[in-house]
């Protein structure tokens, strides 16, 4: 899944990419999300990791993962503003 505005070309806005791979391990049946955000066509964060929960559908494994994105971005994002 992509967020973003890809018609401007001029645009300075993060491009947030996510993904999941639902009930991949064996084991626990649990997935693996990861998401990448980039700036100005460069990474500037990224994570994937196993989810704590198992998923029942794909659909649930890529909201978990959304959600996940979204928590990252904005603890790094309330950081920055605190930082200043």
């Amino acid at each position: 899944m992509t967020f973003c505005d890809t018609n401007n070309s001029n645009d300075t806005s993060p491009i947030v990419y996510v993904d999941s791979d639902w009930g991949e391990d064996h084991m626990d049946k649990k997935s693996i999300s990861g998401f990448a955000v980039l700036l100005d066509r460069g990474a500037i964060l990224w994570d994937s990791k196993k989810q704590t929960l198992v998923s029942l559908s794909t659909v649930e494994a890529e909201f978990i993962a959304i959600l996940t994105a979204v928590k990252e971005i904005l603890c790094i994002t309330k950081g920055c503003l605190l930082a200043l």
